[in-house]
């Protein structure tokens, strides 16, 4: 059986090299946005929220209730 690792996957070393054309440098003084949304002003309209559709319930035939309840056995 071969051994499994304890190490996460996730799990990098401080000489991992950053690619500065997929992560450029932060500007400390750019404004936070709020929305994802707000990240570029070409990004398209959000989507509209899917229709919801009812989900079909089929109806349970009721158990009749008897008029009293059963005799309670005596104590022995």
């Amino acid at each position: 059986m071969t051994p499994i690792s304890m190490t996460p996957v996730f799990m990098t070393t401080m000489d991992t090299p950053v690619d500065p054309d997929r992560y450029p440098p932060l500007d400390p003084g750019a404004p936070i946005p709020d929305d994802p949304g707000e990240l570029s002003p070409d990004s398209p309209d959000p989507l509209p929220p899917p229709p919801v559709e009812p989900i079909p319930v089929e109806p349970v035939p009721a158990e009749p209730v008897p008029d009293e309840a059963p005799p309670v056995p005596e104590p022995a």
